[in-house]
C-alpha cells in the first residue's frame, strides 16, 4: 500500500516521501523507504486514501536492497491506528 513517509534526516531536513508497506498489522509494519533512517528515529505515516497519520518510530533498517532500505516500524502507543483504516 502506498504511504507518504515524513521524517527529519540527520542534517534536519524534513523529507516526504512516497513509499510502499509491505505488511502491517496493530503494532507496526514494514516498509521499503527511499532513504536511510535509524533505529529509534520518529517518523509519520501517511495513508495515500484516508489522508490519516500514525506518528511511528524506527526499529530496524535492513541491507538497503534495489535502491531501498527495508524498515521495520511500530506505531506509538498512543496513537496506534486501527488495521482496517491503515495500509
Amino acid at each position: 500500500m502506498p504511504v507518504i513517509v515524513r521524517a527529519f534526516t540527520a542534517e534536519g531536513v524534513l523529507v516526504h516521501a512516497l513509499t510502499f508497506t509491505q505488511t502491517v498489522n496493530m503494532q507496526g509494519g514494514l516498509l521499503e523507504a527511499t532513504f536511510k533512517m535509524k533505529p529509534g528515529q520518529e517518523l509519520t505515516l501517511v495513508h495515500l486514501h484516508s489522508e490519516k497519520e500514525a506518528l511511528c518510530r524506527v526499529m530496524r533498517v535492513d541491507t538497503p536492497s534495489e535502491g531501498s532500505f527495508p524498515t521495520t516500524f511500530e506505531f506509538a502507543v498512543h496513537n496506534m491506528p486501527s488495521t482496517s483504516s491503515y495500509p
